[in-house]
């Protein structure tokens, strides 16, 4: 199952606008957000501004992957994508 909406995504974004597809991807992981304040009833400002920042981040880099994935060859820009994320996921920390 991992990757099938990147494949997805990248599929979709060779017909329709890259803005639109993430959007729509977005918009599923945001649903599941709502979903998960009203069961738990709160939120917390600081973990709100956060969530916020991460999201926007999350989705301006999910666009560059689809805006990839719909101009090169799905094959090359998948693995260089995942090995990026490994490296950055994989960095030494201090202390």
């Amino acid at each position: 199952m991992w990757g099938a909406a990147d494949f997805a995504g990248g599929s979709l974004t060779k017909r329709l606008p890259t803005f639109a597809v993430t959007v729509l991807s977005q918009g599923a992981g945001f649903a599941a957000l709502l979903v998960a304040v009203a069961v738990r009833g709160e939120i917390g400002g600081r973990s709100f501004a956060l969530g916020l920042l991460a999201g926007a981040g999350g989705g301006a880099g999910l666009a560059a992957f689809y805006q990839a994935l719909s101009l090169g060859t799905m094959s090359v820009v998948s693995p260089r994508g995942l090995r990026r994320r490994r490296a950055v996921r994989d960095r030494p920390r201090d202390g």
